[in-house]
């Protein structure tokens, strides 16, 4: 039985292309990912890093403790809109006899296989999109969490995709470099590196990238 995700913890959640395939085949399909990832996992979660590769992908989040985690509105399960489907209620808002939480492991599986139902559609294909449901790693000490970071926001380099991770737009460095922060968490490198220029210096400074080699799974090619 797969672990279930942990409140309050940090995880690398990765996974590639079945059998390496694409995942992503145009900008569009980048931007859906990040509609639906916003749709389905915010709610649990806060995004530190992340890269979305042409045939893979890494994410370095941290799971929200249960008491910040709202309720969903089980009256609108048969929704067609998603956002009006997965919206979260807090305080007031919320009837504790009805309304249920979302369990994080369940809304990162939702993410990928309403992904998948979508590229599947689009490109007129059958069968599974990605290698694993789901693979995830908890990070369970600070070394481990700054060298991951490091990884995540240069990989779009290590695959030779750029020269530089400013250069990448489906990266969270691409934010951190222009201090925009969309998708990822900005007081996350404040509170660490004591402002995002320090980790900016930091992160090119750092001569491990290369080097970084994850402990128990293998890196998505």
């Amino acid at each position: 039985m797969t672990e279930k995700l942990v409140f309050g913890q940090y995880y690398h959640i990765y996974n590639r292309g079945n059998n390496s395939e694409t995942l992503f085949f145009d900008e569009s399909d980048y931007e859906h990912f990040i509609y639906l990832y916003k749709t389905f996992v915010l709610s649990v979660a806060e995004t530190i890093a992340w890269a979305l590769m042409k045939n893979h992908f890494h994410l370095l989040v941290k799971i929200k403790e249960k008491v910040d985690i709202g309720f969903l509105n089980p009256a609108k399960s048969k929704r067609n809109n998603l956002e009006e489907k997965w919206k979260v209620y807090f305080g007031d808002d919320v009837k504790s006899e009805i309304f249920i939480q979302p369990e994080p492991t369940s809304q990162f599986r939702n993410l990928l296989s309403t992904y998948a139902k979508y590229v599947n559609k689009k490109q007129s294909r059958t069968g599974s999109l990605f290698e694993t449901p789901f693979e995830r790693k908890l990070v369970s000490d600070e070394d481990y969490l700054r060298r991951l970071l490091m990884y995540i926001n240069n990989n779009p380099v290590k695959h030779k995709v750029v020269s530089d991770s400013a250069e990448y737009k489906w990266s969270s460095f691409y934010e951190i470099s222009k201090n925009e922060f969309i998708n990822s968490d900005k007081q996350f490198y404040v509170d660490r590196f004591g402002s995002i220029e320090n980790f900016t210096k930091l992160f090119r400074d750092n001569d491990d990238q290369d080097e970084f080699e994850f402990r128990d799974e293998d890196d998505c090619k």
